[in-house]
């Protein structure tokens, strides 16, 4: 098969997949063997739009160039790329197509079936008195956003809650192509019953080229943002005249709605000669097996519920825009993943491997009160009902109460910001229902897509996330739901951290990590940006100020303040990996420190792509403005980053997944039970820790971190000697300075007050300096 990913991925290209064999559960399983090139380099390392068709032994590929110009090749198995473009030149289409399908007939040519939108796409009118004002409101519009998200004056919903934003929809239209190299001779027509068939589009088009008898017939099975699979049956043998979509149904006659937003189905003909289908968009592919198409049906095939295809050696997958945290989930020493994504499902990775080698198993939903974690926020989506089945999952892994069972807390696309308590044991966390958080007796609010920053601050649980005026705001843990205001985030200038300049959809999507990332006693930020924002100023913030193409990872390193108080921060630095700036993705992603796990002594990095890989970077390859290289937990030295088994030994197949499949013990945890997988997936083959491809390493300045390690250890005993010898005169001394001071203070009072104004103006003067 060719799979083609999209704009957000970071492996950008068209490629072959190769067809190894059918598991033990009938489902195909691929192996990548290679990248398909393609005559449109001009529009980057992806093809335009398009379908890829196999009549006899022919694989011949139709694309969409630009405006009204469809370009026809053919696949050169010798040199593995399409060659010979013929442009087809299409008459009569209102707007240009987004997606294409083609109809072979018997006697040669065949229906082009070309979806058409109802509305051109944006274009912006700059002119030299705007031009600068639109650059900065639109220079993140790629990938796509709300085009109204900085526009103070328009408002998406009404105050009933309506949507106002647009609707938008698309139709089809049919062309008779006698000549696979020349333009048409006719007009397109339009084959559906109008362009307003299907709201946000098909998303993808299949010809499915069998009927009732078994004979060839010329009909679609196409796609929908909200993940339905429909059946346009073609009433006509020799023209194109199709049926009103019906939704595909199951055995159990129920409606196929395929597991994730955005379906984009394709016929894939098997080994047994069934039309099955494989179906790809937001989510991982997915395999329907072919059951029924007769009368008996409604003359609508039937397929069999969808299962995950495997790949050979394929790299571990979260779902699009993946938001990671890592834990003993399960209590066996091992560091497992727990990674919430765009579908609104929170996922746990189990790792069966070794913490210095570890290897995890596909992914499982996590659940809680019984059913899996899934948020859905429906007709009321921030961006529009088409993002109805985005969730966006923003997960933290913690203990939250502090009495060793692991619990969940996570923000949402409905920027929810939920908490959800585990119960049962240590090694076997259960959790319960999730409940909103609340400060001051209203539930927590912010911009959406949020990961909180969790950990225990001078002795306090703190809770970090952003506000409603897109700065970083701190909280303290009251109890299990409420929290107490404790104000903003502040740098060393005491100025708040703002997070972007955009407005509407663009907020939010800041991931905050609190961790002593630098390992000298004080906490830190790491914070995963997406390219657009702005930290920590809305004018010269990063990673926007900086022109960077994609999202990035910054450190903002604590500066312990007096006893009490939540630390104030430095300015944001872009962190390296062998001197290149790590990328999270073409807009956004997620990053988490990772302890315990690796060969080399950490914290390390995991980062999220925002196409779904997870990706490891190992703590002695990763650098910033003020650290050539991070400084190391060493062997002696006494500080403990975390609890971990690094003895433990890999388990064996049957203990992986005996363990992992295990019956409760009473009939109340049977009803609570979590992430139990399906027994069609315990067979998924366990997947090694993606390893970094090697960059040319960059030269960034020395810098010396503070004293760690043996001659640390062996000043701070001194220390503690000598201090022992002088205690006893201390109380004294103390007092007498104390009585002193006092007295010299209001002696000097005056002149304090008349040197104070002088001396703030020479602060600010010196933050000035510094910022620029």
């Amino acid at each position: 098969m060719f799979v083609v990913t999209d704009k957000s991925s970071l492996e950008q290209a068209l490629w072959l997949y190769e067809f190894l064999e059918l598991d033990e559960r009938r489902v195909p399983k691929f192996r990548r063997r290679l990248q398909v090139t393609h005559p449109f380099t001009n529009k980057g390392l992806l093809p335009p739009p398009g379908c890829i068709i196999e009549i006899g032994d022919v694989i011949h590929g139709f694309w969409h160039v630009e405006a009204s110009i469809i370009a026809h090749t053919f696949y050169d198995r010798n040199t593995h790329g399409f060659t010979q473009r013929r442009e087809l030149h299409i008459q009569g289409l209102p707007n240009p197509p987004v997606g294409l399908a083609f109809l072979p007939r018997p006697a040669g040519g065949g229906d082009l079936i070309m979806e058409i939108p109802d509305r051109k796409p944006l274009k912006v009118t700059v002119d030299k008195e705007n031009k600068e004002e639109l650059i900065k409101q639109l220079a993140y519009k790629d990938p796509d956003y709300n085009v109204h998200d900085s526009d103070p004056k328009f408002t998406s919903r009404d105050s009933a809650g309506i949507w106002r934003g647009g609707w938008l929809h698309s139709g089809l239209y049919s062309v008779r192509l006698k000549s696979l190299s020349d333009s048409p001779p006719s007009t397109a027509r339009q084959v559906t019953e109008s362009d307003h068939d299907i709201q946000y589009g098909y998303c993808g088009l299949t010809a499915f080229l069998t009927n009732l008898t078994g004979e060839t017939e010329r009909s679609l099975i196409v796609g929908s943002v909200y993940g339905m699979l429909y059946y346009m049956g073609n009433l006509a043998d020799n023209a194109v005249a199709l049926r009103g979509r019906q939704p595909l149904m199951s055995p159990q006659g129920s409606v196929l709605q395929h597991p994730f937003p955005r379906s984009v189905p394709i016929v894939y003909r098997g080994a047994d000669g069934g039309h099955h289908l494989l179906v790809g968009g937001e989510g991982h592919l997915m395999f329907y097996r072919f059951y029924l198409h007769t009368p008996e049906s409604g003359a609508v095939p039937m397929f069999h519920q969808p299962q995950p295809v495997s790949e050979f050696e394929g790299r571990l997958f979260a779902g699009r825009h993946p938001v990671p945290s890592i834990a003993d989930w399960d209590g066996d020493g091992r560091v497992d993943i727990i990674a919430g994504n765009a579908y609104g499902t929170v996922w746990f990775f189990r790792n069966v491997g070794t913490n210095k080698e570890p290897a995890w198993l596909p992914g499982q939903p996590l659940h809680a009160g019984g059913m899996p974690v899934q948020v859905r926020p429906g007709y009321q989506a921030l961006e529009g009902p088409a993002e109805s089945r985005l969730g966006y999952a923003c997960p933290t892994v913690t203990d939250w109460n502090s009495d060793g069972i692991l619990d969940l807390v996570m923000s949402d696309g409905m920027a929810r910001q939920t908490v959800f308590m585990g119960k049962g044991s240590a090694g076997n966390p259960k959790l319960r229902a999730g409940q909103p958080l609340y400060n001051d007796g209203l539930e927590l609010h912010g911009p959406w897509r949020v990961k909180p920053g969790i950990a225990k601050v001078n002795g306090r649980q703190t809770y970090i996330t952003i506000d409603d005026a897109d700065d970083l705001h701190a909280y303290y843990r009251i109890d299990d739901h409420h929290l107490r205001d404790v104000g903003k985030v502040r740098l060393r200038t005491r100025k708040p951290i703002k997070t972007h300049f955009l407005a509407g959809g663009a907020t939010g999507r800041i991931h905050i990590n609190i961790v002593d990332w630098d390992l000298d006693g004080v906490v830190d930020l790491l914070l995963s940006a997406p390219r657009h924002a702005s930290v920590p100023d809305i004018e010269l913030g990063l990673p926007a100020s900086q022109g960077f193409p994609h999202g990035v990872v910054l450190f903002m390193r604590g500066q312990k303040q007096e006893a009490g108080k939540i630390p104030v921060f430095r300015y944001p630095e872009v962190m390296h990996f062998d001197g290149t700036p790590i990328s999270t993705g073409a807009q956004d992603g997620s990053a988490t420190p990772v302890f315990g796990i690796g060969k080399t002594p950490g914290p390390h990095l995991l980062v999220g792509e925002e196409s779904g890989r997870l990706v490891f970077y190992e703590r002695n390859r990763l650098s910033c403005d003020s650290y050539n290289k991070f400084p190391s937990v060493g062997k002696d030295t006494k500080k403990k980053t975390a609890d971990v088994a690094q003895d433990a030994e890999p388990l064996s197949w049957e203990e992986a997944v005996g363990k992992f499949v295990k019956q409760p013990d009473n009939a109340e945890d049977e009803e609570e039970e979590d992430q139990q997988p399906d027994g069609e997936q315990e067979a998924a083959q366990a997947m090694a820790m993606p390893h970094i491809r090697a960059r040319p390493k960059g030269i960034r300045p020395e810098f010396e971190p503070d004293m760690m390690g043996e001659d640390a250890e062996q000043q701070s005993a001194e220390g503690r000697a000598a201090g022992g010898q002088v205690q006893r005169n201390s109380f004294l001394m103390g007092a007498t300075c104390v009585v002193l001071l006092l007295a010299a203070l209001r002696t000097i009072q005056p002149v304090l007050y008349m040197l104070y104004p002088q001396v703030r103006k020479m602060m600010k003067a010196k933050d000035l300096e510094r910022t620029v």
